[in-house]
């Protein structure tokens, strides 16, 4: 519940970075928090009453923001990580962990609703009230910066909803309230592809396959035998087919499957 948090006004944001063990939130009252997530979870499972109704106090909070915070960003690095967030009040700042102390903050022209930061923390991605992306290169040192000397894309016609950065940061994908889903080309700032929808679109997710699904060799796929005993009792005309399956098992190399074969083929001479 979010009284169990310390939160009294709304939350509308809440990012958990990759290895990361702070839970960031966000919302209505422009204060940025970072909870520890070995507190959250250890109150959830406190067996005492008195303790499960105490108020859970932040690792760490900051209200520079003066507007509602609309879009958070946790980066590599886990307790030295750092956190990225926009605001209706028409500023990026950056904070980090460790030091619990503001960065540098991005001035811009229009109120902010989505960011977000390539995997290497080289580039920022804003996403404007106006329908525009201005891109921003890390690194630099400075305290403020302004989006004036930045690269902007545009392209949406509506405000931006949301931002996903994909490939290893090469392509950025960004939602709008427009309806369209639009994919970016990281290095020449230029749209590739155009994606319409029914209506605004709020959020996108990146959904990745598992590594060991991304490439299966064909020796690695080993046929299993069909269940006969579970077709027999299916014999009737309302069951269905049931097709052979395949598992996935260690590629087994050339030289060994040679050798079972031969020995095999010996045996079965002899």
């Amino acid at each position: 519940p979010p009284s169990s948090l310390g939160q009294t006004h709304t939350r509308t944001h809440a990012r958990h970075g990759h290895r990361s063990s702070y839970l960031v939130t966000g919302g209505d009252d422009a204060v940025l928090s970072a909870w520890s997530i070995v507190d959250v979870v250890n109150k959830e499972d406190d067996s005492d009453l008195a303790q499960q109704h105490a108020v859970l106090e932040a690792t760490c909070s900051w209200n520079d923001h003066s507007l509602p915070i609309t879009s958070i960003h946790v980066g590599q690095g886990g307790v030295r990580g750092r956190i990225f967030s926009a605001s209706l009040d028409r500023t990026a700042r950056v904070f980090e962990i460790f030091s619990k102390q503001p960065l540098f903050t991005i001035a811009c022209d229009t109120y902010l609703t989505a960011i977000v930061v390539d995997c290497e923390e080289r580039r920022m991605f804003l996403g404007g009230g106006d329908g525009r992306i201005s891109v921003f290169r890390l690194g630099s040192g400075a305290t403020t910066a302004e989006a004036s000397g930045s690269v902007v894309m545009e392209g949406h016609a509506q405000p931006v909803t949301s931002l996903l950065c994909a490939k290893q940061g090469t392509l950025l994908l960004s939602a709008s309230e427009d309806g369209g889903i639009r994919a970016w080309d990281v290095q020449s700032n230029q749209c590739i592809q155009v994606t319409d929808t029914k209506g605004p679109v709020s959020a996108m997710l990146e959904l990745r396959r598992p590594p060991p699904l991304l490439a299966t060799p064909a020796e690695a796929l080993l046929p299993m035998a069909p269940l006969r005993r579970y077709n027999n009792k299916r014999s009737g005309p309302d069951s269905l087919p049931i097709s052979r399956c395949v598992c996935h098992g260690p590629a087994r190399p050339a030289g060994v499957l040679g050798a079972k074969r031969a020995r095999s083929a010996s045996g079965e001479a002899a």
